[in-house]
């Protein structure tokens, strides 16, 4: 699988690094994690209808703190800790799984394992599994041509677009995957109960929530690139050389995460309908534009004799995920399930204006890269958070000041 995935390791094999052979390794470990992941997923999908949420989202802590002590109590002291940090994602996958068999089991909904691939409603399942799947999953595709095509880049590559898309990831993973948790149960059981119109509400309820949050969140990232990435990452093994690199990446990322969030909402209106074969069109091209985009950007960067080819990459990661989130939402327009009336775009402008009182606010306070190097870990922990805080509270504010109040998305029937 490495050489398929990460053709580029294979031609080092006799280098002193040796990438193919500890990529290997840690894949043996990091491998199983699939089926964990899976069945937690499964095992969420199960709570989230019986609307339990919390344990579902509170479960990727798990991984996180598992990550965390491995990588600062353990990983230290061995003489490999790739390996430790494998063996880190083998257990956090069963301790995520083990973490939610209770709760299953206090709603009676503890699956006993047995095959049935001739029952009609895992036939059913199946056949809009597939291409669910398929079409949910075109930004991971994405990411992982990337990682194919870094690969063949300089040593380091793979590592800045890893560490970019980690910090991508964490709003994605907060926000837009606890968005689409709550939408898509909510829209199947408007569809199943034939009301159209709260389903409209709802779909219209998280579009403008995954609007507000991650507009500004994404030129948040833009801006402060270089200070998360060296309050979070700089140090040890990382260096300055590395910090600029990823740098360059997350801010190609960052405008993605709109594009991603609306994703995470708008698919779900057609996988309660059990239309699985839209998004899977669309998810399609969103692929075919990012592999297009990835190899004409990066071959071109090359050839200008750019120093950071991989930013290509990125960036066309974000291409991908735009078109796809506007194929989308042009579709539902077709189908008068999403209405660009005049207070949706009184909202946007609204939106608009808060983000650019913010980005004045952080243009003007946030430091060059040099004094947030200089600067002591704890230094940079709360100048960090100062800038944070105090552009949410400019954006609100000015959103406040605007006339908005969140009492305008509502859903406008009561879900029962």
């Amino acid at each position: 699988m490495i050489i398929i995935f990460a053709p580029g390791f294979f031609d080092e094999q006799n280098e002193n690094t040796n990438r193919y052979q500890l990529s290997v390794e840690m894949l043996r470990f990091t491998f199983p994690y699939l089926m964990f992941i899976s069945l937690t997923a499964f095992a969420g999908a199960i709570l989230n209808t019986r609307k339990h949420f919390w344990a579902t989202a509170f479960n990727p802590v798990i991984l996180n703190l598992v990550l965390i002590i491995a990588a600062s109590m353990i990983a230290p002291n061995s003489n490999n800790p790739g390996r430790v940090l494998a063996i880190a994602v083998f257990l956090a996958g069963l301790i995520q799984l083990t973490f939610l068999m209770p709760f299953l089991k206090s709603f009676k909904r503890l699956p006993k394992p047995k095959w049935a691939w001739n029952d009609q409603g895992v036939k059913r399942i199946i056949k809009l599994m597939i291409p669910s799947m398929i079409g949910s999953s075109a930004s991971q595709f994405n990411l992982l041509f990337n990682t194919l095509i870094a690969s063949f880049l300089s040593a380091g590559s793979i590592s800045w677009i890893y560490y970019s898309d980690r910090l991508l990831e964490f709003p994605v993973g907060v926000f837009g995957v606890a968005l689409s948790t709550v939408v898509l149960p909510t829209l199947s059981r408007e569809r199943a109960n034939q009301d159209i119109s709260t389903f409209k509400s709802t779909l219209d309820w998280g579009i403008k929530i995954a609007l507000i949050i991650s507009v500004p969140s994404a030129v948040g990232l833009f801006i402060l690139s270089g200070p998360l990435i060296a309050t979070i990452f700089l140090g040890g093994n990382f260096t300055n050389y590395d910090l600029d690199m990823t740098q360059y990446s997350l801010m190609a990322y960052s405008f993605g995460l709109i594009g991603l969030c609306l994703v995470l909402v708008l698919s779900p209106a057609f996988y309660s309908r059990e239309d699985a074969k839209t998004p899977l069109r669309f998810g399609l091209i969103a692929m075919s534009c990012n592999a297009v985009c990835s190899l004409l950007f990066v071959l071109s960067l090359v050839w200008l004799g750019v120093n950071y080819p991989h930013i290509g990459l990125a960036l066309a990661f974000s291409i991908a995920s735009i078109i796809n989130a506007s194929l989308l939402a042009r579709e539902l327009i077709n189908q008068n399930l999403v209405l660009l009336d005049k207070s949706f775009l009184y909202l946007i402008s609204r939106v608009i204006i808060a983000t650019l009182a913010m980005s004045a606010f952080l243009l003007g306070f946030n430091q060059e890269n040099s004094i947030w190097i200089s600067s002591g870990i704890t230094e940079r922990i709360f100048s960090l958070l100062f800038l944070i805080g105090v552009s949410v509270i400019i954006y609100f504010g000015v959103l406040f000041l605007l006339g908005f109040r969140f009492k305008e998305i509502r859903i406008k029937n009561e879900i029962k």
